[in-house]
């Protein structure tokens, strides 16, 4: 292949076709309307996520479970990996120079993926925990293999690895230590149901879409930037530096809190009382090392 004269050619025509297997033949046209990529960066984003995530392999065993769980079951599977890998591309479009280089970026991410895979349930938060261990139980309960029904339930998790990985990158952190912190925050700030909910809001029209992603895509930017906070200011270690720094902050962090707490009794919180909360949350990741209360 490296020696024949349609190599480019050929290349081009098996990732595009890949991509349209993968995510439809509209994915291009949506991500240059959230993002402004061009087709080419959107399918290089594609081919370095699809081997980030490794996710050939997990394609290959979801597929030979024909006739052996129900066809619904088998498409749920396949629309799981679908999100992480509409989420990772557009991290990729979003937070690296284009045109991507795929090599690199599959050298830079890959194995903290497989580091972070490994340390799950351990650095997950509570709360990510259960939710995992139920979702394990229910493809279990359709008869998927344990280990394809538990690497299913690991990609909500993983869908932030790049996420920590950034956050990694940018101080001498392990990828465990940085997890642990990330999940956790984002636990008890209720970042992570902040997230769920304006991911289920609805989107009528492309702008609709745009700011659903654009108000997303910050508050995941708030968590990376309050993560790296904590790492660099705390003394502690994992769990125990996010409860310092909480408490060191305790008026700015339990303002946010309550006004989660206000949310989720909503029966439907809409875009305007999410994106005030998104604004709350940016607040505190502008905090300094400086503590606002004092530690009790």
């Amino acid at each position: 292949m490296p020696g024949h004269r349609l190599r480019r050619e050929i290349i081009a025509t098996h990732v595009t076709n890949s991509m349209i297997n993968r995510v439809g033949p509209g994915f291009t046209l949506r991500m240059n309307e959230l993002t402004g990529a061009h087709p080419s960066d959107t399918a290089r984003a594609y081919a370095a996520a699809r081997e980030i995530f490794r996710l050939r392999d997990l394609w290959h065993e979801i597929e030979g479970l024909d006739n052996a769980v129900t066809s619904k079951i088998q498409k749920e599977l396949m629309h799981e990996t679908r999100i992480l890998l509409e989420q990772a591309i557009l991290w990729l479009l979003r937070y690296r120079p284009q045109p991507i280089d795929i090599a690199l970026s599959v050298s830079e991410f890959r194995d903290i993926v497989d580091q972070l895979r490994r340390g799950f349930p351990r650095v997950l938060a509570a709360s990510n925990r259960l939710i995992q261990k139920r979702r394990v139980r229910r493809y279990l309960n359709a008869d998927v293999p344990p280990a394809i029904a538990n690497h299913i339930a690991e990609l909500a998790g993983l869908s932030r690895a790049l996420d920590i990985a950034d956050v990694a990158g940018k101080g001498n952190f392990g990828i465990a230590q940085v997890a642990t912190v990330y999940f956790d925050i984002g636990d008890r700030l209720g970042l992570h149901w902040l997230s769920d909910r304006i991911r289920d809001l609805s989107a009528d029209n492309h702008w609709h879409a745009l700011a659903r992603t654009t108000l997303r895509s910050d508050l995941h930017l708030t968590q990376r930037t309050i993560s790296g906070l904590i790492l660099d200011n705390q003394a502690g270690r994992g769990k125990a530096a996010v409860r310092q720094w909480v408490q060191q902050h305790q008026a700015d962090t339990s303002r946010l809190t309550q006004m989660i707490n206000d949310l989720q009794k909503s029966t439907s919180p809409d875009f305007a009382m999410l994106s005030v909360a998104v604004s709350e949350a940016a607040q505190l990741g502008s905090l300094s090392e400086s503590p606002t209360a004092e530690v009790p």
